[in-house]
C-alpha cells in the first residue's frame, strides 16, 4: 500500500483564516479535539495580541489566557469547528488525517497531511477550491518508510480523558507544574481550580496514566527503532 504525505496552504472564508488576515505579523498555532481548542499566538506587538484576544470567534467565552513574552497561549472550553465547512472536516471526511498543531499565519493555513494513497489527497484540495478556498499545494510526496516522526492526532491521544483530566493538564503545563523546579505547587492550582488538592491530585494523576496509555504504541515504536538502530542518536 502506498503512504503519501502533501503539504498545503489554505485560504478560506473560516474564523482562523479571517483573523490571521486582520493580524498578518502573528502566528497562529491551533490544536483541537473536537471539545477544546488550545491556541497558541506568537509574535506581533502586545497591542495586537490583546487586540485578537478580544475576538470572540477566535477564542470563545469560556477561555483561559497565560501570556508570556511576545505570546499568549489560550485554552478555549469550546469547540465550534462543525459550525462551519472547516479542512480538518474534509481532511477526514476522505480518511486522510493531518499532523496537529496547523499553523496559520497572514490568512493561509498550514497542513502537513497523509494519505493512504494519493487519490484522497486530490479529493482533499478539489473540495477546498469547490467550497470557494484558495489552496497552494507545496509538496506531494510517497513516503517510502512510513511516517517521518511518530505520531497520532489529538483525539486518539485524549482517548478516555475527561473534561476534567484535559482541563487540570492544561492547567498544570501552562503554569510551570512540570517545569524543573516546578513552578507552582499542587496545592495552589487545586484552589485556582477551587477543588481540594487530592481531588487535583487525582484528576491529574489519572490523566497522566491515560495519556501514558494512550501513547504507549508510539513509546514502543520509538524504542524499537533504537532497538534497530534507526532512531537519532543526538
Amino acid at each position: 500500500m502506498e503512504f503519501f504525505e502533501m503539504r498545503m496552504e489554505v485560504r478560506h472564508d473560516c474564523p482562523f483564516s479571517n483573523i490571521s488576515a486582520k493580524f498578518p505579523e502573528v502566528t497562529i498555532r491551533v490544536w483541537c479535539n473536537t471539545r477544546t481548542h488550545i491556541i497558541e499566538l506568537w509574535g506581533g506587538s502586545d497591542e495586537e495580541l490583546e487586540a485578537m484576544l478580544r475576538e470572540p470567534k477566535l477564542v470563545g467565552e469560556d477561555h483561559i489566557a497565560f501570556p508570556s513574552d511576545r505570546s499568549l497561549r489560550i485554552v478555549s472550553r469550546g469547540c465550534d469547528c462543525g459550525s462551519y465547512p472547516g479542512v480538518s472536516e474534509i481532511i477526514d471526511e476522505h480518511e486522510c488525517w493531518y499532523l496537529e498543531p496547523s499553523l496559520i499565519k497572514g490568512g493561509w493555513e498550514q497542513y502537513r497531511v497523509f494519505s493512504y494513497g494519493k487519490e484522497n489527497l486530490n479529493l482533499i484540495v478539489n473540495e477546498i477550491q469547490a467550497e470557494g478556498g484558495e489552496v497552494k499545494v507545496l509538496s506531494l510526496k510517497q513516503l517510502v518508510y512510513g511516517l517521518p516522526d511518530p505520531f497520532l492526532p489529538s483525539s486518539s491521544i485524549l482517548a478516555g480523558l475527561t473534561d476534567r483530566q484535559i482541563s487540570t493538564l492544561a492547567e498544570a503545563f501552562c503554569h510551570g507544574y512540570f517545569e524543573e523546579p516546578s513552578q507552582v505547587s499542587a496545592d495552589n492550582l487545586a484552589n485556582r481550580m477551587g477543588v481540594s488538592r487530592s481531588t487535583f491530585s487525582e484528576h491529574l494523576r489519572k490523566a497522566e496514566r491515560k495519556l501514558l496509555a494512550n501513547l504507549y504504541p508510539v513509546i514502543r515504536m520509538a524504542v524499537c527503532d533504537c532497538q534497530s538502530g534507526l532512531c537519532s542518536s543526538k
